[in-house]
């Protein structure tokens, strides 16, 4: 009886070991492909929502999302991690995808609206300049607050160029991002992804294939943040993305307007785009008629940095396309990134290289450029240049300045778009018109306001001591400049404009 004990549980034993081993073996799927119990196969790769969502800061959404398989992936709160979902907090443009084909991976971006206080305005009113010149005890001085204002200080130019005066647009290899890519060990997958992700969205197809191009998850942000910064002319394109993989292996990206479930792939249909095309073109060849190939890179430059200030106005409520080159060339509205977005575009056409800058800035995301001019890299801020005070001017606070003013309040998110050198001081806006000023000079003010009613000053010392000594002296820059009248400055970074009317 023992015996036959001992046989039962030894057969029970061996049956339970060989069920075990068999649930372990691959499975044969219907399409021919196998799939283990850690793997998906390639025809059930699940969606990974990746996002450059500009106009949102999304923490504590939770959605739902269905792959074209059918699997459902539900998103946990940022900061939380569910199964089935890995979510990074990062504020690139772009993810970091988790290894398994079933995790949902999704980043939001800090918000890129940033808009500085440009400048806050200080009028002065002196009395007249006595022959015999005594200091008053104290002037009358008053704070006008910071205001708003859509009024545009106009550029006067002549020149009305035809597309052959014009100099020659830089072509796809000569951008930024392309030569970035070009530039990389694995050139050639990179290349041909960023040329499908160029051309599928060019053609406004909703589903673009990247299966050829052989890219990682790894790599998928780095090609669609250069191709995204090298064609702002592809205004349609929303803020957002998702892309199915397979492994490690991109095999298609949809371009979407918002992160949300169910959003459209583009902000306009093609008979919309068709239209929003002509006034687009529009709009370019208004710019673009202001310059011509004789001028120097610097006085392009400048021409389409002060018309596109003076034309487009900033607000964070200005419908669809503020985030986009479309929302700041036709439109006339738009918030940082749409600013950068179109002079990039611009001064592509001018042929000048340039890229976009992304990163923060007092808290907020905010976006920038930087340009190559006569060989050298240097930072512009446009956003910044645009009035905000009661006195509207033009402002070149940050036209052309080094790496170490940008990082005085700017910080570079490097992650996004690595960005080149900025160390040449020679095409400086200030430096090239003889605006620098280490310490309060009165009598130097005074002689730069004695035939004009306004001068501008850069100082390079310390803003806060300069500034202090300007309002504590003001009655002795009206004695260098031989008149008395109506004293104003306002600053913008470290940009001081003053008058004296």
């Amino acid at each position: 009886m023992k015996l036959k004990l001992s046989y039962l549980a030894l057969l029970t034993a061996l049956l339970v070991l060989f069920t075990t081993a068999c649930s372990l073996l691959p499975t044969s799927n219907t399409d021919g492909t196998t799939t283990g119990t850690t793997t998906t196969s390639a025809a059930t790769s699940a969606t990974t929502s990746s996002t450059a969502d500009d106009n949102q800061n999304d923490n504590g959404w939770n959605d739902d999302i269905t792959d074209d398989a059918g699997n459902k992936t539900t998103k946990g709160n940022a900061g939380g991690t569910t199964a089935g979902d890995v979510t990074d907090n990062t504020t690139a443009g772009g993810d970091t995808p988790a290894s398994s084909a079933n995790a949902t991976t999704s980043t939001t971006k800090k918000q890129t609206t940033t808009k500085p206080t440009s400048a806050t305005e200080v009028v002065i009113t002196l009395p007249p300049i006595p022959t015999q010149t005594t200091k008053p005890s104290s002037g009358n001085v008053t704070t006008k607050p910071t205001t708003t204002t859509t009024k545009k200080v106009t550029t006067t130019t002549t020149v009305n160029s035809k597309p052959t005066d014009r100099p020659t647009p830089l072509a796809e290899n000569q951008l930024y991002g392309y030569k970035q890519l070009a530039a990389m060990p694995r050139a050639t997958a990179l290349l041909k992804a960023y040329k499908a992700i160029t051309d599928g969205v060019a053609n406004m197809e909703e589903s673009i294939s990247l299966n050829s191009a052989g890219i990682t998850t790894d790599e998928i942000s780095l090609v669609f943040n250069y191709y995204r910064n090298d064609h702002p002319e592809h205004f349609w394109l929303g803020t957002a993305y998702s892309y199915s993989y397979s492994g490690n292996t991109v095999l298609s990206l949809k371009p979407m307007t918002s992160k949300q479930e169910g959003a459209p792939a583009y902000l306009l249909s093609k008979s919309e785009k068709a239209q929003a095309q002509t006034k687009w073109d529009a709009a370019v060849e208004k710019y673009l008629s202001l310059i011509n190939k004789s001028m120097s890179e610097y006085d392009r430059e400048l021409i389409l940095h002060d018309a596109l200030v003076n034309d487009c106005t900033y607000n964070k409520d200005g419908g669809d396309f503020i985030h986009s080159a479309y929302g700041a060339l036709v439109q006339k509205v738009a918030v940082c990134d749409g600013y950068s977005r179109a002079f990039a575009f611009l001064l592509r056409q001018a042929g000048i290289e340039c890229t976009i800058a992304h990163g923060s800035s007092r808290g907020e995301g905010h976006a920038w450029n930087m340009a190559k001019i006569n060989g050298s890299w240097y930072h512009v801020d446009i956003t910044w240049a645009d009035p905000v005070s009661s006195t509207p001017s033009l402002y070149h606070a940050y036209f052309n300045v080094t790496e170490e003013r940008i990082k005085e309040d700017h910080t570079i998110d490097s992650s996004q778009n690595p960005l080149p050198a900025a160390t040449a001081t020679a095409e400086n806006y200030h430096t090239k018109n003889n605006n620098n000023i280490a310490t309060f000079d009165a009598t130097f003010i005074g002689e730069r306001l004695q035939n004009a009613s306004k001068t501008t000053l850069y100082i390079t010392g310390n803003v806060e001591n300069f500034v202090e000594s300007l309002t504590n002296n003001v009655y002795d820059i009206a004695v260098a400049a031989g008149r008395g009248g109506k004293f104003a400055y306002s600053l913008c970074g470290r940009e001081l404009q003053l008058s004296l009317t």
